[in-house]
């Protein structure tokens, strides 16, 4: 993937097939254009969404860097707001720098997009996506929302650390009393086909560290371990699960397990969860679960 080179003009294979009879040919090597795959990030040291409750106090920071150290001519940073191609702009053109940081708040952002003319127009769940326009050093540009572009997409995600785009959207605060209490557990038929109520809890030392318990007495097992621990990350409110061992004895299945990740919705308290579910010698892979606040 390093070495991924494009050929920009076809002819190379033509002039290859006419002078490999030459004695001595003199005609220059085709010209190869190295692949721009670019890395755009949110800053860590500025505000990772947007709440509803304090607009004006927003400020994010989008970092713009190279994925590998092929370089290109140019970058323009640009956003479009709500995946309306109209309602796009310029953030930041001409970048040459790797990796540049471009810090913005939602003034900035009203002043940017053309159909967005004030701060009251914004509601929850709109979203800012930014990405990159790149220019090549051959001159030309492949634009981050071409079609074309978005099918090499599945091969760079893919890749280690990737990240072709950030996505800041409003959301709620994150409210310690909404993620604890009674939830109803639910996995569908086609995963592990469970549901019933659960308790959670927080960890009075951490109330973003979570405590579950109830996953196997839904399934008509005694829970004699556990709790299963989880942890919501307040920035990005990603929820990892460690994996923990929850029932010594699940219908003769030793060390009954769940590890797993998902994420949080700080406007409802619903956690959307897929957990890899164990047992000594047997594996069960990965199951998708929803908590729902009672």
């Amino acid at each position: 993937m390093k070495n991924k080179l494009k050929i920009i003009s076809m002819v190379a294979i033509g002039v290859m097939f006419t002078t490999a009879c030459q004695k001595d040919p003199l005609l220059p090597m085709p010209e190869l254009q190295q692949a721009v795959i670019p890395l755009v990030t949110k800053s860590a040291t500025k505000n990772q969404s947007i709440s509803l409750l304090d607009l004006p106090g927003f400020n994010g920071s989008v970092v713009v860097d190279i994925y590998y150290e092929d370089m290109p001519k140019s970058m323009n940073l640009m956003v479009c707001m709500n995946g309306e191609v109209a309602n796009s702009a310029l953030v930041k053109s001409d970048i040459t720098t790797f990796p540049t940081s471009v810090d913005f708040n939602i003034g900035n952002m009203i002043d940017l997009l053309p159909n967005l003319n004030n701060i009251n127009e914004l509601v929850l769940g709109d979203y800012f996506l930014f990405y990159v326009d790149i220019t090549l050093k051959d001159g030309s540009v492949v634009k981050g929302n071409d079609p074309s572009y978005a099918s090499f997409d599945p091969g760079v995600i893919n890749l280690p650390g990737s990240s072709i785009n950030v996505t800041y959207t409003v959301a709620c605060p994150l409210d310690p009393a909404l993620t604890v209490g009674s939830y109803l557990a639910y996995s569908p038929p086609s995963d592990w086909n469970s549901t019933g109520n659960i308790t959670l809890t927080a960890d009075p030392d951490d109330p973003n560290t979570i405590f579950v318990a109830g996953l196997s007495t839904i399934d008509g097992e005694s829970e004699d371990l556990g709790p299963l621990v989880m942890h919501i990350n307040p920035v990005t409110f990603a929820v990892t699960a460690d994996k923990t061992v929850i029932d010594s004895d699940f219908y003769g299945f030793t060390n009954y397990a769940f590890e797993g990740t998902g994420t949080y919705d700080t406007c409802t308290g619903l956690y959307t969860m897929k957990f890899h579910i164990t047992a000594d010698g047997t594996d069960w892979a990965e199951n998708n679960y929803t908590f729902t606040r009672n």
